[in-house]
């Protein structure tokens, strides 16, 4: 990982981001909807079992056909199909008018009330009215910015009293990640830190992985949060937790050794799921790559 200290993102730097991340999107056929169509990478099955236990999560919130909802950075579409299905009321929004226009074709509906009504915008911009959605669905958004607070105020100053948010995240205390995060915490004791100073203390990393230098002609940074001070950081903006849970475990060295089939090492993988979701073990149960939960506007 290659640390980067958000406290300090200039303006500058937190536009060049957005545009990185823009261009990228706009020319990602992976994004339009092909990483939910290889079953053989083991990311884009990762970025399927995302979308599932997001919708199962769902599934189980007291809301009403007919709901206003809104998918913030929706991509292919995935999502909004799934959200007009179940008979709401939805919109989508995404940062690149390319990706929307692939998303519009992929599900054959204009700007068509009863389908989706689809709007190019900023999740730290959003350019709709007021306390008017009863769900928001913020999946693998958060992570393309340098600072996230602005983006917050605004899914809230959106999403009605009693409504809720479903955010997704990178874990930066996952069991991949964690010994990078306990390392540069000692190496802090040990050097000088201007935070120290001013009483700051880091809370989550930004990065630029092995996957954006392999995938990204544009490189860009992505954020990783700590899910425990996330939720602890949503309850001082005015959201109350509901429910969260994370999942992937990558095994790398049997990955990258080959010395178990990559079946089992799936079946594993989707074991520890189920049961840190099932069984709430300390730490455990937080410790996949990926983390998603559910929060209520107070």
């Amino acid at each position: 990982m290659n640390e980067y200290d958000e406290q300090r993102a200039t303006t500058s730097e937190v536009m060049e981001q957005s545009q990185r991340v823009r261009k990228f999107f706009d020319s990602s056929d992976f994004w339009h909807g092909k990483v939910y169509k290889e079953p053989q990478d083991r990311f884009a099955r990762a970025v399927v079992r995302r979308r599932l236990y997001a919708l199962e999560m769902i599934r189980r919130l007291p809301i009403y056909r007919g709901a206003h909802v809104l998918d913030v950075g929706s991509g292919s579409g995935v999502y909004a199909a799934e959200l007009m299905k179940n008979g709401f009321t939805t919109f989508a929004i995404d940062l690149s008018r390319e990706t929307l226009e692939s998303s519009r074709g992929e599900l054959g509906g204009g700007n068509d009330h009863d389908r989706v009504n689809f709007l190019c915008g900023d999740v730290e911009n959003l350019p709709v009215k007021n306390e008017i959605f009863d769900l928001i669905l913020c999946v693998g958004v958060l992570g393309y910015l340098l600072k996230y607070e602005t983006a917050i105020a605004q899914l809230h100053r959106v999403l009605k009293p009693g409504g809720y948010l479903l955010l997704n995240v990178e874990n930066v205390m996952s069991l991949s990640s964690v010994d990078y995060f306990y390392r540069t915490r000692m190496t802090s004791l040990f050097t000088f830190d201007r935070r120290k100073r001013s009483g700051k203390k880091r809370s989550y990393v930004t990065m630029e992985s092995p996957w954006v230098r392999e995938h990204s002609p544009t490189g860009y940074r992505y954020y990783l949060f700590h899910p425990w001070k996330l939720e602890r950081d949503m309850k001082t903006r005015g959201f109350l937790y509901v429910d969260g849970m994370t999942f992937g475990y990558p095994f790398r060295l049997p990955r990258k050794w080959r010395i178990i089939p990559e079946a089992a090492l799936d079946a594993v993988e989707l074991f520890f799921e189920r049961i840190f979701r099932a069984v709430r073990v300390p730490y455990f149960s937080y410790s996949g790559e990926t983390y998603t939960a559910i929060f209520q506007k107070t």
